[in-house]
C-alpha cells in the first residue's frame, strides 16, 4: 500500500506540472499577440480629410484689420491704397482692396471703405446664415438688376448683415469718411465663380464653393 501511495503522488505531481506548464505556455501565447496588436495599433496611423486638405496660409487687410485664412494654393493679390486725413478721399486711412484668386479661376474680393460703396443695384436670390467676423452674417446669392449684365441670375455669394441685397455694404469698422458725415464707410466682400452659374444651387455646387465660405467663416478682427 505505501508503494502504491507513493507511485500515485508522483503521478499526481506530474500531471499538475504539464497542466501548469501548459497554462503558463497559453498565458505566454495570448500576452504576446495581445503585445504584437496593441504596437501595430500604435503605430498605424489612418489619414484624415484635414490630412488631405490643402494647407491654409494666412492674409490680413491692412486699414480694416479683418484677418483671414486661405487654401495654400490659391493666389492673394493686394492693391490697397493708403489716404491721409485731408479730404481728398471719401475715406481714411486707406483703401483695402485684396482678390484671392483659385487654380480653376474662381476668385475671392475683398473691399473696404473703396470708393465709399453706395452703388443699389442687386437682387437677393436667396441667401444662408454664416457666422463671421463674431457675428451672425447672411452669405447671400445676388445679381445685378440688370439682365444684360448678369442675366437676371445670381452670379456671386456676397457677405451681408440681413438678407436684403442692399446690405451686401455693411459698415466699416477701422475705415472712417474724411469729410463732416458721421456714418460709416461700407465694406464688401464676394466669391465669384469661374464656372457659368445660373442659380442659387449651382454657385453652392461650384468647385470653390466649399473653400470659399471656409475663407469666410475665418475672417476676424
Amino acid at each position: 500500500m505505501k508503494k502504491n501511495e507513493k507511485g500515485f503522488g508522483a503521478v499526481e505531481a506530474l500531471v499538475i506540472i504539464i497542466i501548469l506548464a501548459t497554462i503558463g505556455a497559453s498565458g505566454y501565447y495570448v500576452y504576446s499577440r495581445n503585445k504584437t496588436a496593441t504596437k501595430s495599433t500604435k503605430t498605424t496611423v489612418m489619414p484624415t480629410d484635414l490630412d488631405i486638405l490643402p494647407k491654409e496660409k494666412s492674409g490680413s487687410l491692412k486699414y480694416e484689420k479683418i484677418s483671414f485664412f486661405y487654401p495654400a494654393d490659391w493666389t492673394i493679390v493686394d492693391s490697397s491704397e493708403s489716404f491721409p486725413k485731408d479730404g481728398k478721399s471719401c475715406s481714411y486711412p486707406g483703401h483695402d482692396k485684396v482678390t484671392l484668386t483659385s487654380p480653376s479661376g474662381s476668385t475671392m474680393d475683398f473691399n473696404a471703405g473703396q470708393a465709399c460703396f453706395g452703388y443699389k443695384g442687386d437682387i437677393n436670390y436667396g441667401s444662408i446664415p454664416i457666422k463671421t467676423l463674431g457675428q451672425n452674417l447672411y452669405l447671400s446669392f445676388l445679381g445685378y438688376i440688370d439682365t444684360e449684365i448678369s442675366g437676371n441670375k445670381p452670379d456671386a455669394a456676397c457677405l451681408v448683415q440681413t438678407v436684403d441685397a442692399e446690405s451686401r455694404f455693411f459698415p466699416s469698422k477701422n475705415i472712417f469718411f474724411n469729410d463732416a458725415e458721421s456714418k460709416p464707410t461700407s465694406n464688401m466682400i464676394c466669391y465669384t465663380p469661374k464656372e457659368k452659374v445660373t442659380s442659387t444651387d449651382s454657385i453652392k455646387q461650384s468647385i470653390d464653393y466649399n473653400a470659399a465660405t471656409r475663407v469666410i467663416e475665418s475672417m476676424k478682427y
